[in-house]
């Protein structure tokens, strides 16, 4: 398992497999088979499984099939899939415990003309776990453009930027175990597939400048100041050049960066109010900026991707779905939580459709060896009941004056005491 399978994904497979299908199984069967049915009906192809399973490399392979065997003479249309598959990995995947793991959903629809030829392709993402920029689990990393960027940039820009190993900053460095390898094609990989799919240089620059920024921000920390008598903040000392280079990159003043980190504004009858933060405000805050940013630089490259991928008109498409996947974690994202979700539901889904109708067929055949599945329902039940449910609960504890855990997670075990799926 994740080592690289030599000549099963080729281009003499895939003509293979378009010149008869009484061969072995293989993914690509998949593709052509939607590519067939997609004459009379537009196909979707859903790819399933718990993180770290294959669907990333699955839904690469389906895609490689399509655009090698179905281009016809637009070969740049061809290249710009595969390429902005690969700028999409730099930013939205991350090493994980298990491997190279992808950290949003994604569906790309491959649209073709009326002589089914592809002219182009829509991309849609969601469940997006931005949380990831400023918090990973044990063993696990930041997202891999930021590691490039910090190790294998070229001199000039990492000097202009004023960056240096992912080890000095915070958000890169607490699950870092080994450096990383000097390779500085990894950075040009991916600054060539930004000129193949038409971003300017100035562009470029604004992306890198973006990251950057973020990666500085996270080393500014807070402490209590003494010369309050209230539970007040401040930026400590040694964080000051954080905040004099963060500010720069963002062409905003120091001193109002500095305000919003460190207080709040309220409006009581009418009246503006500055209040500050305690230093856990001030550090969520400080994260929250982070990845907000960072969510909109994503949803930037996914804009520059579907420019590069447009069309005028087509008649007929294909859509790849490559879900983010089920996971057991003791400590888990609110992100990772609606992952977790949508999982059960899409497993309900194929449940109701597929074995179901098989269940159905044997009856009627009558036939005895019923076939046996897990049914989901009361666990998607604990998700989204109203006053009692997960969603609901959350809702409730959110609009508390003082909303903590422990309070959101006694609710949810009194509310639900008759059920077996909650451990």
């Amino acid at each position: 398992p994740h080592q690289q399978a030599d000549n099963l994904f080729v281009y003499e497979q895939i003509k293979d497999y378009q010149q008869s299908r009484d061969i072995m199984p293989h993914i690509f069967i998949v593709g052509d088979k939607a590519y067939h049915d997609m004459i009379k009906k537009n196909q979707s192809i859903i790819i399933l499984g718990e993180l770290g399973a294959g669907k990333t490399e699955t839904s690469k392979c389906v895609l490689q099939y399509l655009t090698e065997s179905y281009s016809g003479s637009n070969d740049l249309m061809k290249e710009r899939f595969i390429k902005c598959n690969l700028l999409l990995e730099a930013f939205g995947n991350a090493k994980t415990i298990h491997n190279n793991s992808s950290h949003f959903s994604k569906i790309i629809e491959v649209h073709f003309n009326n002589e089914y030829q592809i002219v182009g392709g829509i991309l849609s993402y969601y469940l997006f776990e931005k949380s990831r920029v400023c918090v990973q689990t044990k063993g696990e990393e930041n997202y891999h453009i930021f590691y490039h960027l910090c190790v294998n940039a070229p001199e000039d820009i990492r000097n202009t930027l004023q960056l240096s190993s992912p080890h000095n900053f915070y958000f890169t460095s607490k699950q870092l175990r080994n450096p990383r390898p000097d390779n500085i094609t990894d950075f040009i990989k991916y600054d060539r597939i930004m000129d193949c799919i038409d971003i300017s240089q100035q562009d470029k620059f604004n992306i890198y400048n973006t990251l950057a920024l973020i990666l500085h921000l996270g080393n500014i920390n807070f402490e209590n100041n003494p010369k309050s008598t209230q539970y007040e903040c401040k930026i400590i000392s040694k964080s000051e050049q954080a905040l004099t280079i963060t500010a720069k990159l963002l062409k905003g003043n120091i001193d109002d960066l500095r305000n919003a980190l460190t207080t709040k504004i309220s409006m009581i009858n009418k009246t503006v109010i500055s209040c500050p933060l305690t230093v856990l405000e001030a550090q969520t805050v400080r994260d929250k900026l982070a990845k907000t940013i960072y969510a909109r630089l994503f949803n930037q490259i996914v804009d520059f991707v579907n420019k590069s991928i447009s069309f005028n008109s087509s008649t007929s498409y294909i859509s790849i779905h490559n879900t983010t996947g089920f996971e057991y974690v003791h400590i888990g994202s609110f992100e990772q939580f609606c992952i977790n979700y949508y999982n059960e539901k899409i497993h309900k889904f194929r449940n109701d459709h597929l074995l179901k109708n098989e269940i159905l067929c044997e009856e009627e055949d009558r036939i005895l060896n019923k076939l046996g599945f897990t049914n989901t329902e009361e666990c998607i039940n604990l998700f989204e009941s109203s006053i009692t449910g997960c969603f609901y609960l959350l809702d409730e504890e959110s609009k508390l004056p003082e909303p903590t855990s422990a309070h959101f997670t006694n609710e949810v075990y009194s509310k639900n005491k008759g059920y077996a799926k909650l451990t």
